[in-house]
């Protein structure tokens, strides 16, 4: 049986100056991801499972009841 994915995502809405998607997290390890970059301004919600936000030596933690938001071209990383 193959491995789920970590991360995945579903458009609920999108324009040219934001993005709303739905994100389920499945990731397990305490560790941060590599950095990755935003290619569009987005909010995130999440359906269930939670993750850290590490951006400019801060931490935000999202759950089920927050949406983060994520500028365009804004580097971080998850775990």
């Amino acid at each position: 049986m193959p491995e789920p994915e970590l991360l995945t995502f579903r458009t609920l809405y999108d324009c040219p100056m934001i993005a709303v998607r739905d994100y389920i997290c499945r990731h397990s390890s305490q560790e941060a991801t590599n950095e990755e970059q935003s290619d569009i301004t987005s909010i995130t919600l999440m359906r269930s499972g939670a993750f850290t936000k590490h951006i400019r030596g801060k931490q935000v933690t999202a759950d089920v009841n927050q949406a983060v938001f994520f500028s365009k071209d804004s580097i971080y990383r998850v775990s």
